[in-house]
């Protein structure tokens, strides 16, 4: 709950993953209602997400906003709490549990920086008087 209200109102309005009030049933609506327009989209899915987030890019990130370091290394703990399998202890040195309580917003915090990327770089695209137009045309549902 302190990272959701710490970070909710940051995030992108086009994320919808793991979010309160939000699903896949939003983002369709969302697409449906912005983009009639257009044409093509690009959809993609990360493989292995949740295995492969690294703890120490997280931790950094996490660290832009959050200021408690006790926060900071109880969170670590989570992250580096490993797993069991074959009645056999297995060390995390990155990812994070599907299923943990708090993997939801971790995610979130941590694909917002690609969010964000993402935005920009699609910025770059509408110059242009031509491609300027096109996109407030897709937009306004023109």
């Amino acid at each position: 709950m302190i990272l959701e209200a710490i970070y909710d109102d940051s995030f992108e309005d086009t994320s919808h993953r793991f979010r309160p009030g939000k699903s896949c049933h939003t983002a369709l609506r969302q697409i449906q209602n912005r983009f009639t327009r257009c044409k093509w989209f690009v959809e993609g899915d990360i493989k292995g997400f949740f295995d492969n987030i690294d703890h120490n890019t997280l931790i950094a990130i996490l660290r832009k906003r959050v200021r408690d370091e006790k926060f900071l290394r109880l969170i670590r703990k989570f992250l580096n709490t490993g797993y069991m399998e074959d009645n056999t202890f297995h060390e995390t040195y990155s990812g994070a549990v599907q299923g943990g309580i708090i993997s939801p917003i971790l995610a979130n915090i941590y694909l917002d920086q690609f969010d964000k990327y993402m935005k920009e770089y699609k910025a770059g695209f509408e110059k242009g008087r031509k491609r300027g137009n096109f996109e407030k045309l897709c937009q306004n549902g023109r």
